[in-house]
């Protein structure tokens, strides 16, 4: 190891350059600025664009590659993934990072067995997430050849995808697993593939010699302000330190980047300790085991785990409690890069880990240049206020001592979003008396806080119910949250603190083997099959908080980030309207009302009816919240301005012509010289029908000003806040009904949620109202549609586009009616569904109307009675587990709902040495369509599909396209070869198309047509449904303010979320006489079958509620998140936190929606 004798100056360094491989190359680098990530490196600098950036905050694993160093407690190559947007590129020196196009690609020719498999289980369809699950898989197959399913599942913890529905991938991979009995599932010969050049095999990747020359070297970088020093000795870290006392210590900088990113603070001086082999050290000491914080939590959670197979059980308590939780800490990308130290040193209220430390007594070693080396216990006194801890500003956290356990120690935690809560206790096994009790919880305070009057309470008690209950008033009362407290939820939060000490106490119990406890052993399974300087002044009206207002133009993204953040506003506030209630209250609208009578079908005019004189009346109110499109890819354009005013759009959009035209019409230029075009997109959902104006017109404007090329590219955090989402709803019923359960009369409100402007609106809301019968018939409905106008970003298309929420009032009306009425909710449906040729409200007669054929053979498929039974069951014999089972019907209209809309074309040229080149209006997005479209251009054509290529969307190529239509024109160039073909039976396929050239026969038309893939059709059905899956809320300030802007706060489904047994069914010989080639338009309708995971989860709150002598209807709004699941779960524990006081009295954290 080389010594540094000035440790400030950077010329006393061994190297004051950055060097690094990247896929086997040397780089070299002195110019680039330390706060660069590794991802933007790698994209902007090396031009390796298979290394995606979707989120900037390591929640999507979009960026994924694998790091490879050499590990200072094995003196070995240590592999593993790691999120690019996170890691700072001089975080790499001396490592060596592999990215997707360093194992294999389409370009080599050969794939590498990740990526192929991948291809063949049709996991790739927008694309996007693909790289990032490829290299997360073949960063755990370069450390494990032989995973098990369970290896595979954590791998994929950091990893993201909006299209797949997961299903597809885990098929793909768990093909790498090994069986019980111990054989690999899939074998074969060919490896990877860069072939020769593997690094497996040349060693250029990763070699041990080349890092082996620089791992150890001391390193320092100065870019302008901003000095990085990177030691290799204990000494001079402590040295750094005491000349910099205020410099920011980076190891994992999972918490830094994004402080950088979106705070953009100022970093002066930066210190990486991550190569000093000090902070290295792992042993067991006389109290615990001692582990350097120079560790990844990776690293100790492996650690910890091969302690506990040396020691006896009772003294691993702690370390299980950690092993278990480090499950569920970030992803595991995350978890490869990042600290303990950093996640105690920035002493958030909401960490994971630290209550464990608390609870448990651990302990930290401090150590400080000038006053040595002391140990701190993270107790009450060692978080002192918000993100501050009691260690000093010279001091250096060198390691963590993790106790042993005495004799009982459990611990239990929520999402760190929420509350996390730590226990640890010493029980007499003979007396069950309480020696000593631990505990702690985070997000109840500025802090994580032990309970200090809870546990000098309980100690000297009997383990009992007597001391459950006096733990849990103690705990209510010392742990009280305002209603208005920031974060929200005070109500869940203090629930949570009980619900925790509740299962720790059932869990002791447990082990101390006390019989008069009950409910402490449940069967939890049942089955696999449930599952500054420059001024300006203007003046604007602003509609919404993020609301764009003009454009910084500079020499890159960053800058240009940098720059718009130092622009200073003056504003004055007016009251924000956010809720559907505020927008009532205003009297705030947008258009007149939207109405259907179905009377009108027969009448001249509206029937009324007498609601008197059915036999029963039900009414209701329901909410369906708003929802993110979270593509993966984010809005993005590329505009390059060329002569005489005509511009060259290159987007990231699901439609050419709103582009082209809303550009052409804001600059003032004609149609025809703006070519817009679009090669493929990473996911839309809606989210991109529209909204992809707001950034080309301003990039044109630019670019049009300047002569010069402009790109904008959104961050996640400001897409999010800038384009919109799902329309949340509120709907307003009145059903009737006779004696038998027949639906007779339907009144409805549907209220929009549209934001500040019309957008899509007026569509969403109308198709919500056209399906709001789903698939029952209403003698009488009169349907009602506002749309009401808030300040927020316009809510926009959105997968289902209003169909759902429609669906979803009526469903949930069909459960008011049952547990209203005491009517088993599936025959109420069966006995009121639509029958052929039934006329809808709207006047649509229904032809091949299979909707009951369809519901018997799913339930008949499914042993759904048999399944129902076993869940009954499960919820008799278990207390504090409920499970629900839900069959759900749904009906969906394909097609826009303006006539115009539903066109589209296609160019097909073919040339004359036989190949075919397509050209048409869809939008590649994750769908299938280029596949398909290759696939009736080969079938039309009788060529081999080889000899087929798909170009991009073009509006020169197939002008005034609708958005995302799946057509093309193969069938017209077909007829243009057939008498070729007559004439020349024998020939091939380039004969024909010579001899058509040479008789001057136009190999060029245009045309219409549709092909169905049912391979590809299938996956999109399970993604759809997927994506109805989500249960995270949208979260907005009183004051408009946005609070959920990225993966860290709005939780979309992850691999873990997706069901293992997942089926589905084509109903068979029910052909579509309306699509052309077995079309099954997939895309949209499965969506609200998700909504089943709803209403499961809801029957398992129901069967919990009837357990509490709670019977009758409860409304249950949408989405079920955790917090409204629980506080629908009315017991004994809740009843021990105050209600909140009457709306209107106290400010709330969030508005619903």
């Amino acid at each position: 190891m080389s010594n540094v004798e000035n440790v400030d100056d950077i010329a006393s360094y061994q190297h004051d350059t950055l060097i690094f491989y990247v896929n086997g190359r040397r780089i070299e680098e002195s110019r680039v600025d330390p706060k660069t990530t590794l991802a933007v490196y790698l994209r902007d600098h090396l031009h390796l664009t298979g290394t995606k950036i979707g989120c900037n905050e390591g929640g999507c694993g979009a960026c994924t590659v694998m790091i490879s160093e050499i590990s200072l407690t094995t003196n070995k190559i240590r592999h593993y993934s790691a999120n690019a947007c996170l890691m700072p590129i001089c975080a790499v020196f001396g490592k060596a990072v592999t990215t997707v196009e360093g194992i294999g690609s389409v370009l080599s020719k050969k794939l590498h067995p990740v990526q192929e498999r991948l291809a063949i289980t049709h996991g790739s369809q927008c694309g996007f997430c693909t790289p990032g699950f490829v290299m997360a898989m073949y960063a755990l197959l370069r450390n494990n050849p032989t995973p098990t399913e369970a290896d595979i599942n954590e791998a994929l913890q950091g990893n993201l995808c909006r299209c797949t529905g997961y299903r597809p991938i885990l098929e793909a991979f768990y093909s790498f697993a090994v069986k019980d009995n111990g054989e690999i599932k899939v074998t074969e010969e060919n490896g990877c593939g860069m072939g020769e050049n593997c690094c497996k095999v040349s060693k250029a990747g990763c070699s041990t010699s080349k890092m082996k020359s620089l791992h150890l070297s001391p390193f320092a970088y100065h870019h302008e302000e901003t000095m990085w020093y990177q030691p290799t000795s204990y000494s001079a870290l402590l040295e750094l330190k005491r000349l910099h006392p205020h410099a920011r210590i980076v190891s994992g900088n999972s918490e830094l980047a994004i402080e950088l990113k979106f705070r953009f603070i100022e970093l002066k001086v930066v210190i990486n300790p991550r190569q000093v082999p000090d902070l290295h050290v792992v042993r067991m000491d006389d109290d615990g085991a001692y582990m350097g914080t120079g560790l990844s939590i990776t690293e100790v959670d492996n650690n910890l785990v091969n302690f506990m197979k040396e020691l006896p059980e009772e003294k691993c308590g702690v370390f299980q409690a950690v092993h278990h939780i480090v499950h569920w800490f970030a992803g595991k990308h995350v978890r490869n890069v990042a600290s303990i130290a950093g996640n105690v040193v920035t002493a958030s209220p909401i960490s994971d880990l630290n209550p464990v430390w608390m609870a448990s007594g651990a302990k930290i070693v401090l150590e400080s240049e000038e006053r040595g080396e002391r140990t701190c216990v993270i107790d009450e006194h060692f978080f002192l206020a918000y993100r501050r801890a009691a260690i000093e500003a010279d001091e250096v956290m060198k390691a963590i001592i993790i106790p042993f356990t005495k004799k009982q120690a459990q611990r239990r935690e929520d999402d760190i979003a929420i509350v996390t809560g730590a226990f640890s206790a010493v029980v007499d096994p003979e007396s069950l008396v309480v020696n000593e009790i631990r505990i702690s919880f985070g997000g109840m305070a500025p802090t994580t806080k032990l309970a200090l009057e809870t546990m000098k309470h309980l100690t000297g008690l009997k383990w009992n119910h007597t001391l459950l209950e006096k733990g849990l008033e103690l705990i209510a009362t010392e742990f009280p949250l305002p209603p208005g407290v920031p974060g929200g939820m005070a109500r869940y939060r203090q629930a949570l603190t009980l619900s925790f000490f509740l299962k720790f106490f059932l869990e002791v119990s447990g082990k101390l083997n006390i019989d008069e406890i009950a409910d402490r052993n449940e069967i939890t399974t049942i089955g696999n099959d449930v599952p500054a300087g420059l001024h300006s002044t203007q003046v604007y009206q602003i509609s919404y908080h993020c609301q764009p207002i003009g454009a910084i133009i500079a020499e890159d993204h960053e800058l240009a980030r940098r720059a718009a953040n130092a622009v200073k506003l003056t504003y004055c506030r007016e009251p924000a309207l956010i809720s559907i209630e505020d927008a009532i209250e205003a009297d705030s609208y947008l258009m007149q009302p939207l109405v259907i009578h179905s009377s009108l079908l027969e009448n001249e005019k509206v029937v009324e009816n007498d609601w008197s004189k059915y036999d029963h009346v039900v009414e209701g109110e329901v909410k369906m919240g708003g929802q993110e499109h979270f593509y993966l890819e984010t809005q993005q354009c590329v505009v390059i301005p060329h002569e005489d005013d005509e511009l060259e759009i290159i987007t990231s959009a699901q439609g050419t012509n709103e582009v082209q035209m809303e550009t052409a019409k804001c600059l003032g230029i004609p149609a025809h010289k703006i070519v817009v075009k679009v090669k493929r997109i990473g996911g839309g959902f809606g989210g991109k029908e529209s909204t992809a104006p707001l950034l080309s017109v301003p990039a044109a404007i630019a670019a049009r000003k300047l002569r010069r090329p402009v790109r904008i590219t959104m961050e996640r955090y400001d897409d999010m806040a800038v384009t919109g989402t799902r329309h949340p709803f509120r709907f307003n019923y009145k059903v009737a009904l006779d004696a038998s359960g027949k639906f007779r009369d339907f009144c409805v409100t549907a209220y929009s949620n549209c934001g500040h402007s019309l957008d899509l609106s007026l569509g969403v809301t109308q198709r919500a109202m056209v399906h709001i019968d789903n698939v029952y018939k209403f003698p009488n409905a009169d349907i009602y549609g506002r749309m009401c106008r808030t300040n927020l970003a316009s809510n926009t298309a959105f997968r289902g586009f209003g169909g759902p929420q429609g669906m979803f009032c009526t469903e949930t009306l069909v459960k008011h009616v049952a547990e209203t009425l005491n009517i088993d909710h599936d025959k109420l449906r069966e006995m009121n569904m639509y029958e052929e040729g039934a006329c809808t409200p709207f006047g649509m007669h229904l032809r091949q109307c299979n909707i009951k054929r369809t519901w018997n053979e799913c339930k008949e498929a499914s042993n759904y009675e048999q399944r129902l039974q076993v869940v009954r069951e499960f919820n008799r014999t278990n207390k504090y587990r409920k499970r629900g089972i839900y069959m759900l019907p749904t009906r969906f209209g394909i097609g826009f709902g303006l006539k115009q809309l539903n066109q589209a074309g296609a160019l097909v040229l073919i040339y004359t040495d036989g190949s075919v080149l397509v050209s048409h209006g869809g939008m590649e997005m994750g769908q299938g369509l280029h596949t398909k479209i290759l696939q009736i251009a080969a079938r039309v054509l009788d060529i081999p599909i080889e000899k087929v290529h798909i170009h991009e969307t073009a509006s020169d190529k197939v002008p005034n396209a609708s958005p995302t239509a799946a057509s093309v024109g193969s069938d017209m160039n077909g007829l243009a070869v057939q008498p070729f073909k007559k004439a020349n039976p024998s020939g091939k396929w380039e004969d024909w198309v010579r001899q058509a050239y040479v008789e001057r026969v136009s190999l060029s038309a245009t045309g219409f047509g549709i092909i169905h893939s049912e391979v590809v059709d299938f996956f999109n059905g399970k993604g759809a449904e997927m994506f109805g899956y989500c249960v995270y809320e949208i979260k907005i300030r009183p004051d408009g303010v946005r609070l959920t802007r990225g993966p860290g706060v709005y939780k979309i489904p992850s691999a873990d979320d997706a069901p293992r047994h997942f089926n589905v069914r084509l109903l068979k010989g029910s052909s579509n006489r309306m699509g052309i080639f077995s079309s099954k338009a997939i895309g949209e309708p499965p969506l609200f079958l998700g909504a089943c995971a709803f209403f499961a989860i809801r029957e398992a709150v129901r069967a919990f509620r009837l357990d509490h002598g709670l019977e009758g209807y409860f409304r249950f709004d949408s989405p079920a998140t955790p917090e409204q699941i629980r506080l629908a779960c009315e017991d004994e524990i809740l009843s021990k936190v105050p209600n909140l006081p009457p709306k209107g009295s106290y400010t709330p954290w969030t508005v619903q929606l």
